[in-house]
């Protein structure tokens, strides 16, 4: 390239440098905030001056740094932030280059650009008249010439920027300012705003009225006394304070209310249709009050009562607004402490303290879940228990307080998402909350608990799912990995080498009283939950399963301390349901001991066959155990072969399906007649019907299967039959 060219180039990039300073300079005054103005800089540098590195460093708190920068592949840390005192003064007087006087070569900046083995850079310092700003830096790899011609434009630009940055600042300072001034103004003591409002208008009357003394009356919290506000216009000689007694009018404590004509005068001060107060005031001996005076002392009355009724409605408007941000924190918090905690014991206290109140928790079914007591509360657990059993008998759809002792009786709130309901909360009535932001903090309340209970129903769902699949695997032909089986259920408290009785509890088949399938399931899961809770609290070691619709125990043979153990288990469960408001009519089957993870899926199938045999009524018990069904036990080797089954469809097929398809129930007739040995007096009297009704039917039933019922052989099969059918549900006949 000849040096023509070169310095027509040259030129060219001093003609475009310039004009980017230009555009910049204008632009940067355009901006509302600092940030836009330093990251703009930077941005403007890297891109239309071809520099690799762009670093904008701000004063604050007698150090440089950094602001904003286009790069993250370089460390600025050696020169950012860095102590303003080592910093040499004449970066901030005028443009630096890498090419400036000597002294520059042993800078900060000229190290670290050395470092990381630049060639070229410059610094631009931003400064508004005295007022240093900062400080911009930009780099080159490669060598780069900073024209002198630019020097005084890089100067110019950098005042531009330091006048925008300084602009910025002062209108932050003058916001800031005005917000403190109107945060002082709303944080008034309201007894000082009174006390002003109060004076000014006493001296008003006074002055305007000529009077002696000027005062002002208002009511106490209890309406039971008028008292005088300070100060007092002149000399008061009226008593500061006045008792009311009910039913007496104003004429009776002050005189001459809006009457002229006498040396005082008395003015009501009303808020709407509400009473407040007096203005009370009195003359000279041997003056009077005209019509003149009690338009005066009407007006100022007037406008008192309008100044007082605003004052009282930006303080409260002011200590609403106060509360509700108070409220979103304790919100927040509460927020957080069910994210990070497990139960509902922070939870209570906060909001003990919060309502000033002892909080107590219960469960759907008023089984106390948790509670947090005020200090010297002399309320005991006995007492919560036995009030939540109360309010659970009391069977009310939704109660609205409980009662713990004669003279203490709680507010109960419902904990509910919308849909379903979790539980109750307990606390004390409070007067000293203002009505409408009790409802907000009853609202908060619910929604914080509702949020808790089903954080922990979703891990106990978890829970459940895993021990579901763990008790899958157990009744399964083949287990494949019995350690890890056995692991698994470690983190139950199962040990899988110790023996443990598998048992069913199954409910007796009711008339639903909805056709709507999700809320069955959702009564049928409510009721599982019920019978869970019931069982775990007789035997803590139990462990419960709800598996293909129906509620597995599995508990240790350690537990068995009574001779008659299932006996007195099955008692004790019924009357604690029963106790419990439980309705469901349920039975146990007890099936085998499991002293290995093989041995589970035997043990279930008796129970399950146990259970079969007991919803059909056959043993006269509502539990029983597979070992004790008698006969039952030796039919059950015949169960699953499959002449067993075809035996069974031969001869009680028909009569089941013509039974199903009729309101006469001939299949149970049948069935009671063999249960009598063939007795029809015996028979007609267990089911209720008259001699020649049942004769009849045992006719027909004799058409319907085609045989003598009566014949020892066919009896003894038919009998046969029915036993087998015990074994196997309804499906054996489809």
């Amino acid at each position: 390239m000849t040096a023509a060219e070169r310095t027509i180039k040259e030129q060219e990039f001093i003609t475009s440098v310039t004009q980017h300073m230009k555009e910049l300079s204008h632009k940067v005054m355009k901006f509302d905030t600092r940030d836009e103005v330093l990251n703009y800089t930077a941005q403007m540098f890297a891109e239309h001056f071809k520099c690799d590195l762009v670093a904008v460093g701000t004063i604050a708190n007698n150090q440089i740094e950094l602001s904003s920068s286009n790069t993250k592949k370089f460390d600025l840390s050696p020169i950012f932030p860095f102590p303003t005192s080592k910093i040499d003064p004449r970066f901030f007087q005028t443009s630096m280059s890498s090419g400036s006087a000597e002294f520059l070569q042993y800078t900060q900046v000229s190290r670290y650009f050395e470092d990381i083995g630049f060639q070229s850079w410059f610094t631009v310092p931003l400064v508004d008249d005295q007022t240093i700003i900062g400080l911009c830096i930009v780099g080159y790899q490669n060598k780069n010439v900073l024209y002198h011609d630019l020097q005084s434009r890089f100067d110019e630009m950098g005042k531009f920027i330091g006048v925008a940055l300084n602009l910025i600042s002062r209108n932050e300072e003058k916001e800031k300012s005005l917000f403190e001034m109107q945060m002082l103004s709303s944080d008034l003591n309201l007894s000082s705003v009174i006390e002003s409002l109060v004076k000014k208008t006493i001296v008003f009357c006074g002055r305007e009225t000529t009077s002696r003394s000027a005062a002002i009356y208002l009511f106490n919290e209890k309406r039971d006394r008028l008292t005088v506000c300070e100060p007092v216009y002149g000399v008061n000689e009226k008593s500061s304070v006045i008792p009311l007694i009910s039913n007496n009018s104003l004429h009776a404590y002050f005189p001459n209310v809006e009457t002229t004509g006498y040396t005082t005068m008395t003015i009501p001060l009303t808020v709407g249709l509400s009473l407040i107060g007096v203005l009370y005031v009195q003359k000279e001996a041997g003056y009077i009050y005209t019509n003149s005076d009690l338009t005066n002392l009407q007006m100022y009355a007037n406008y008192f009562a309008v100044m007082y009724e605003n004052a009282q409605l930006s303080y409260k408007e002011h200590k609403q607004k106060e509360n509700l941000q108070e409220l979103f924190k304790i919100q927040q918090s509460m927020l957080h402490q069910t994210i990070h905690s497990e139960n509902f014991k922070q939870i209570n206290a906060s909001f003990s303290q919060l309502f000033n109140s002892s909080i107590v928790l219960y469960d759907r079914y008023f089984n106390l879940l948790d509670y947090c007591l005020k200090k010297d509360d002399p309320l005991t657990k006995t007492q919560l228990v036995a009030a939540g059993k109360k309010s659970h008998q009391l069977k009310q759809k939704k109660p609205t307080s409980i009662t713990f002792s004669e003279n203490r009786a709680f507010q109960l709130l419902e904990i509910t998402d919308g849909s379903d309901s979790h539980g109750f909360l307990a606390l004390e009535n409070t007067t000293k909350v203002d009505p409408e932001l009790f409802i907000i903090m009853l609202n908060m309340v619910r929604s914080i608990y509702s949020l808790q209970f089903i954080k922990k129903e979703i891990k106990a769902t978890s829970i459940e799912n895993i021990k579901t699949e763990l008790v899958s695997q157990l009744f399964s032909e083949q287990i494949k990995d019995q350690q890890k089986l056995a692991t698994d259920a470690g983190t139950f408290n199962w040990d899988l080498q110790r023996p443990y009785y598998t048992a069913i509890f199954a409910f007796r088949e009711e008339q639903p009283t909805t056709t709507n399938l999700l809320e069955q399931q959702t009564k049928k899961r409510t009721a599982f939950s019920l019978m869970k809770q019931i069982i775990l609290r007789l035997i803590p070691t139990a462990i419960t399963v709800v598996y293909d619709h129906q509620l597995v125990v599995f508990i240790p043979e350690s537990a068995f301390l009574e001779t008659d153990f299932w006996a007195t288990f099955f008692k004790r469960v019924k009357h604690v349901s029963q106790r419990e408001g439980f309705t469901h009519d349920f039975v146990l089957g007890i099936g085998g001991l499991a002293n290995q993870p093989t041995d589970y899926r035997e043990a279930y199938q008796k129970a399950e066959k146990t259970l079969n045999v007991l919803l059909k009524d056959k043993v006269g018990s509502d539990y029983a155990l597979y070992d004790e069904l008698g006969s039952y036990t030796v039919l059950n080797t015949f169960k699953d072969d499959p002449t067993t089954a075809f035996f069974v469809r031969k001869y009680l097929k028909k009569l089941y399906q013509e039974s199903q398809n009729n309101q006469v129930n001939l299949f149970k007739t049948l069935a009671v007649y063999l249960d009598n040995n063939g007795n029809v007096t015996q028979t007609a009297k267990d089911l209720y019907l008259h001699r020649s009704t049942l004769v009849y039917r045992l006719n027909k039933i004799q058409e319907i299967l085609e045989l003598n019922i009566d014949d020892t052989n066919e009896r003894f099969n038919l009998q046969l039959a029915y036993k087998m059918s015990d074994l196997y549900d309804e499906t054996i006949f489809d």
